[in-house]
């Protein structure tokens, strides 16, 4: 099953602690695999409403944190994507934004190093 049907199934789940916890888990194989295209639908996803703020504020902020685990490459090209996708919505997704600005500074800083 592939990441876009993995993510229809998850928001077609009722249940949202689950739901939040679905997310979590995906996003950790994502990771893990280091797949910039399934890591950039899943922030396409986090950001369409088909996810509640709530959930897409929390789990952005995941993503934020768990960027730093990726190979420089990805982690840059992720980073930027959600970045570019997050700011027609910076209001809502300031925090958010801040810690992948933080995370992709970092990434930055140490390739310079």
């Amino acid at each position: 099953m592939g990441v876009q049907e993995q993510l229809q199934q998850i928001a077609g789940s009722p249940d949202p602690k689950q739901k939040a916890e679905l997310y979590k888990q995906l996003l950790g194989s994502l990771v893990q695999a280091a797949s910039e295209a399934d890591l950039n639908a899943f922030v396409d996803h986090m950001l369409s409403d088909e996810v509640p703020l709530v959930v897409s504020r929390q789990l952005l902020a995941t993503f934020a944190q768990e960027t730093s685990k990726l190979p420089a490459e990805v982690h840059k090209a992720a980073a930027t994507h959600a970045l570019n996708r997050i700011s027609p919505r910076g209001v809502s997704f300031l925090d958010q934004s801040t810690l992948i600005r933080e995370r992709l500074a970092e990434q930055l800083e140490k390739e310079e190093a």
